[in-house]
């Protein structure tokens, strides 16, 4: 499932407290369109988390220097660290072997000194390129396979975020919607893990079809058949995968989602309300998931709906996902 299309953002990347400000005056501003009749204010989301740890991880940089640093600093130590941590294990294994064998013949100093010195710099250079390559994506290309097929020189996109909320998002529906943007067409499949939080094994492992372009992908929970356990914490992953062999170097975005069972009541309201009502009332009481799928549908029922896309964009805006807002803000240009 995805959809095309959104405006581009001109808010300058001020101060936190005067990006907050534009936003809740754009927030205040009606909508209308004459084609669809959608007409209202722009969706107002209330985070039910907004203290703790940030959970949410994007692949690539999303232009905002919270998500940009984060992501640099991971890949940099992961790889880096990778790197040199199997350079020592691997060097001094090697080198301690066959230095051991030809220090006999050639003295142990020589070999010792040889050894080390090549698996230092083999795998201190892999750890490099690997990690210079994930801050980096946009102007690299690398040899990937997934399962049985190859793809030579195939460049990774850019970004790959999930539509969630920074720390822990709500969700209404115990078989709930899950969506990601991903920047560009990837030739591979996405690998889509959903872990509960505590637990070893995967809730869900499985591969989606690989994205033709830019766009917003999803997956149905209920299609799968799985159904989330009441106020417990998922994890779920979308993830390129270029090298089977060596998952550090998997390019993946990641997010936490929590099953509340709303009130009665809440329901009771919901059910009375038309669907152009409902994102809006899912945001005003915190649930995340359930707004976003709400629109994703609208969206896929009226593609070419301006107004729809503004609706999404300022959602996500609210949830610090920065250039991912530009793939809808640029259909209403």
């Amino acid at each position: 499932m995805h959809n095309k299309n959104i405006f581009r953002a001109r808010i300058s990347p001020i101060t936190k407290t005067g990006l907050m400000v534009c936003l809740m005056l754009r927030l205040c501003i009606p909508c209308t369109n004459a084609d669809t009749g959608q007409t209202g204010e722009l969706p107002l989301y209330r985070p039910p988390v907004t203290e703790g740890e940030i959970l949410r991880r994007e692949g690539g940089n999303i232009g905002v220097t919270r998500g940009f640093n984060r992501e640099l600093l991971r890949d940099l130590t992961r790889n880096m660290t990778g790197g040199f941590t199997r350079s020592l294990m691997r060097g001094e294994e090697r080198s301690l072997m066959r230095g051991e064998e030809r220090s006999l013949m050639r003295g142990e100093e020589r070999s010792l000194m040889r050894g080390e010195e090549r698996s230092l710099f083999r795998s201190l250079m892999r750890g490099e390129e690997r990690s210079l390559f994930r801050a980096d994506r946009g102007s690299k290309e690398l040899q990937t396979d997934t399962g049985s097929e190859v793809f030579p020189n195939i460049p990774i996109p850019e970004i790959m975020a999930p539509l969630a909320d920074l720390r822990t998002g709500y969700t209404a529906n115990p078989q709930p919607l899950l969506f990601w943007y991903v920047s560009g067409p990837w030739r591979g499949k996405i690998e889509f893990t959903l872990n509960e939080i505590g637990k070893s094994e995967p809730v869900l492992q499985r591969y989606e079809d690989r994205p033709p372009a830019e766009g917003i992908y999803g997956i149905s929970l209920a299609d799968c058949g799985i159904t989330l356990r009441p106020d417990t914490d998922y994890e779920w992953f979308v993830a390129i995968v270029p090298f089977p062999k060596e998952r550090s170097a998997d390019f993946l975005g990641s997010a936490v989602i929590r099953y509340v069972p709303p009130p009665e009541t809440f329901t009771d309201d919901l059910r009375r309300r038309p669907d152009e009502e409902q994102f809006r009332i899912f945001a005003r009481a915190g649930y995340w998931y359930d707004t976003v799928a709400c629109l994703c549908r609208m969206i896929e029922q009226h593609p070419g709906d301006p107004v729809l896309r503004q609706y999404r964009a300022a959602l996500l805006e609210q949830a610090e996902l920065g250039k991912v807002t530009d793939y809808d803000r640029k259909y209403s240009e």
